[in-house]
């Protein structure tokens, strides 16, 4: 008992001695210091925090700016020296770079692409731009940057061929914007390419006559013409075209007889006895029988050929080798549409000269026009579809759907000169069943739009790529406009003598031959050869005096200072093509420089930029008269040493003075 009370008392008095360590009092002074306490520890961390980001965005500035320093200069010279006039060239010649097609259509079509909230303006840009910088600036420029950057990218790889190129460019059409097939079929003509037959051979139909035998002739292309360019896309495309088994030694024997019959040595005489014996000895006909086994059935069949008549055809040894290839199972079809409409093209062409035209009606010019440019085009999209289609069934027989119509098209034109071809009409009907059963079997899963002459009329729609220069008479010093001789000067040369135009081998297949002496000269194709070949003379500086080389020296470093960091200037340039013509009328046309935010361009710079890219667009709107473009061409061709020199990139010394000048070297 005694026990247990002690321990109550101890209990009570250990729990008077614990007593509480703040009062009610005190409480709320302690709560405040702990707040105070966590306040500084959130504003430590934050300004540890601002600093430590501080010191990073400073870490990047700096280092960017240093890389951004570095990188500048190279940059420049990179868009001096390659993009720009990789872009040029393959905007101003289709033959060696099919990606200007794009362009082309960007151009033409500018209404469909206004449709992706495009404007005209920002067209500009947002094509130019993305082909000389590489990147899309907006979302909008986006669907034009995978086109090009697609096109060109392949294109310069030479992991890949140029018919691999094209059919990246057409697949990229297709998977990002697609079109109704009307302007597939518009854009598909606009690609009018020398490919296939039609790269290295020249074919004509002449039926017979009062039992004359029917000739199929096939030439050559114009051994004298290929040059460099056109070699390589000639052994690239028979690399592609011919079937599997083609071998190695087969494509060496097509270039060494493009080549023996190129450089055959010859006696002494002016170049143009050369060319045209050149180009004589390149189309030696050779009969083939095996040759017109084949083919006669064909035209036969397709009622542009009778029966009985006799039939021959003569090719040179290229054009018979090609045609054999191309007549393998797997190319029968675009075979038998080319020389079906090649077949259907000269019926039409007699029965349309018989009749009451005279040869200088405009009936005739715009038929010549039509038949040129549509077949061609027709031509084209046939050897696109069927190699590279990434659905070749479906849009191939889209494309020989098309055919059908447009034979039947044509034949009734016929017709409508009251000429029994009634047969022709009725067997061509038939036409699409003999080789495209298998195709249009392949393709019933997905029917294939209906196919009218509407979607013809939107390919004939399609005119020639660039504009076309007429070179009238000229006196001889008025001929140094356009004049580069030899010396150097890569296969480009072309004079004025008396009342003729003499050109080289290069030129000679650029330019087909009028009445009287004029020529009609296709300006890009021909600039496009003259600026290659001034670029190459330029690089080496040859033929420049002391001076002149250093007055070059200030010129490429002052068009790499002023070109800036952005080097998009080009937008209000291209705005107007009048407008760079209208500033250089005046003697100091050359110290006139145009700004555009921190860009700085001369005016010669300006015009070729201009020429190539806007003259293309000009003539699709028809806002450029015939005048305007010949005086134009001349200006051109004037300024082109110029601007040529204002863009030679080399490792210079200092700028000795701010101010940008032309150089007086003759090339």
């Amino acid at each position: 008992m005694e026990s247990g009370c002690a321990a109550g008392a101890a209990e009570q008095a250990s729990r008077a001695n614990l007593r509480p360590l703040t009062t009610e009092g005190s409480s709320g002074g302690v709560v405040q210091e702990l707040t105070q306490l966590e306040g500084r520890r959130d504003r430590t961390y934050v300004c540890a925090a601002v600093l430590i980001g501080l010191t990073v965005l400073g870490w990047a500035v700096f280092i960017l700016t240093v890389d951004r320093r570095g990188l500048v200069p190279h940059r420049e010279r990179e868009f001096c020296c390659t993009r720009l006039i990789t872009t040029l060239t393959e905007v101003s010649n289709m033959s060696i770079a099919p990606c200007s097609s794009f362009h082309d259509f960007a151009c033409f079509r500018r209404a469909s692409i206004e449709q992706l909230d495009i404007t005209l303006k920002n067209l500009l840009s947002d094509v130019v731009s993305p082909a000389l910088h590489g990147t899309a600036r907006d979302p909008s420029s986006e669907v034009l940057y995978l086109f090009h950057s697609s096109c060109t990218r392949t294109a310069a790889d030479t992991g890949f061929t140029l018919l691999e190129a094209v059919g990246n460019f057409v697949r990229t059409l297709r998977v990002y914007l697609p079109m109704p097939h009307a302007d597939m079929l518009t854009l598909l003509g606009t690609l009018q390419l020398r490919y296939g037959l039609m790269v290295a051979v020249n074919t004509s139909f002449t039926p017979g006559v009062d039992g004359s035998p029917a000739m199929l002739v096939l030439t050559a292309l114009d051994a004298a013409s290929v040059n460099e360019y056109n070699i390589q896309l000639l052994l690239r495309t028979f690399n592609a075209l011919l079937n599997s088994t083609t071998t190695l030694k087969d494509i060496i024997e097509l270039h060494r007889d493009l080549a023996k019959s190129a450089s055959r040595a010859l006696p002494a005489s002016t170049d143009w006895d050369r060319d045209a014996l050149r180009r004589s000895s390149s189309d030696k006909e050779v009969d083939s029988t095996s040759i017109v086994k084949y083919w006669k059935p064909l035209l036969v069949f397709a009622g542009v050929l009778e029966t009985a008549y006799p039939f021959t055809v003569n090719a040179s040894d290229v054009a018979a080798r090609v045609l054999r290839a191309l007549t393998a199972p797997e190319r029968r079809p675009v075979a038998v549409a080319y020389v079906v409409l090649k077949s259907i093209e000269v019926l039409y062409e007699m029965e349309f000269f018989t009749a009451d035209h005279p040869p200088e009606s405009p009936a005739n010019a715009q038929y010549c026009d039509d038949k040129t440019e549509s077949l061609g085009a027709l031509w084209a999209m046939a050897i696109y579809e069927r190699l590279k289609s990434s659905r070749r069934n479906v849009y191939l027989s889209q494309v020989f759907s098309l055919v059908r119509s447009v034979i039947i098209d044509q034949v009734k034109r016929i017709v409508a000169f009251n000429k029994d071809v009634t047969k022709v009409r009725h067997v061509l009907e038939d036409l699409q069943q003999l080789s495209f059963t298998e195709a249009m079997e392949q393709a019933a899963a997905e029917r294939p739009p209906d196919v009218t002459s509407v979607y013809w009329s939107n390919v004939l729609a399609v005119r020639a790529h660039t504009q076309r220069l007429a070179l009238k008479y000229a006196p001889v010093d008025s001929g140094k406009w356009w004049t580069l001789h030899s010396n150097g000067l890569y296969d480009v040369r072309a004079s004025v003598h008396e009342t003729t135009l003499y050109v080289s081998g290069a030129l000679y297949s650029m330019l087909p031959k009028g009445n009287d002496t004029d020529v009609v000269v296709n300006v890009a194709l021909v600039g496009a050869h003259i600026a290659n070949a001034i670029w190459r003379k330029v690089f080496t500086l040859e033929a420049l005096s002391k001076d002149a080389r250093a007055r070059l020296q200030r010129l490429k470093t002052c068009a790499i200072n002023q070109l800036g960091q952005k080097a998009t200037g080009l937008e209000y340039a291209l705005l107007s093509i009048s407008s760079a013509a209208d500033a250089a009328k005046g003697s100091d046309w050359y110290d006139q420089m145009l700004s555009w935010g921190n860009t700085k361009l001369s005016t010669s710079q300006i015009f070729y930029m201009v020429y190539f890219i806007s003259n293309i667009c000009a003539s699709r709107r028809n806002t450029m008269t015939y005048n305007e473009t010949l005086t134009l061409g001349r200006w051109y061709m004037r300024r082109l040493p110029d601007f040529m020199a204002a863009f030679e990139c080399r490792p210079l010394p200092p700028l000795l003075d701010d101010k940008c000048f032309p150089t007086d070297a003759s090339f």
